[in-house]
């Protein structure tokens, strides 16, 4: 009974501690619970025990094996794996954020993020999903800059923004062909009434002109 105990002991620290030293306890133990078994004169009772000693020996080494892949510390077996996966997945949203904060916030104010976590392959796909979006939205940002440039160094402005898509810098585009629009036909009627002005100014000044003739003569 009092092996037996101690079995009962070194099991339950093995379970408790997850102490591989424990195990080694159990077997010599278990090896000194064998032998008294064997001095029993009961030939029936000995084997009974031993078979019963057997199953309970191989029974607590399969419970040691599973703890072994499940991972008797935090760093081994599957649990170890688990956690070295996660660290991994952490990194990459770290680098993710990282990259989303300097490449996305530079050229638009609001922007809705999408928090999507599926696992580290397809945050691989969404970052190169979104190096795409970005360099199309920086393209499209630098030339209506561009255009904009030219239209007012050059003074010109039947320069217009190509229209493409239903998004917000289709919509600045939109607003900047109206705008444009509108100051061509802004400028075209004030060239009129220039001209207007020109030529009421030239009928004025040949008037003046013959008034001036006429007092003289008087």
């Amino acid at each position: 009974m009092r092996t037996m105990l101690m079995l009962r002991r070194h099991e339950k620290d093995f379970m408790l501690r997850r102490d591989l030293k424990y195990v080694d306890k159990f077997n010599s133990r278990i090896e000194i619970m064998r032998s008294k078994l064997m001095s029993s004169d009961n030939n029936s009772f000995r084997q009974k025990a031993d078979v019963a000693l057997n199953n309970y020996h191989q029974q607590f080494l399969d419970l040691v094996e599973g703890e072994k892949k499940l991972g008797l510390t935090s760093s081994q077996g599957i649990t170890g794996e688990m956690r070295e996966n996660i660290h991994q997945v952490e990194v990459l949203l770290k680098s993710f954020k990282q990259f989303a904060i300097e490449n996305i916030e530079q050229h638009i104010s609001e922007k809705k993020l999408i928090d999507i976590i599926v696992g580290a392959c397809l945050i691989i796909i969404i970052k190169q999903a979104l190096v795409i979006i970005a360099n199309g939205i920086s393209r499209r940002v630098t030339d209506l800059s561009t255009l904009m440039t030219r239209a007012a160094s050059s003074k010109n402005l039947s320069l217009r923004a190509i229209v493409a898509g239903q998004d917000e810098i289709s919509d600045i585009a939109q607003t900047y062909n109206v705008m444009m629009s509108e100051f061509e036909a802004l400028m075209s009627e004030v060239k009129t009434s220039s001209l207007a002005l020109a030529k009421a100014s030239e009928s004025i000044k040949e008037t003046s002109v013959k008034t001036t003739a006429g007092v003289n003569q008087q």
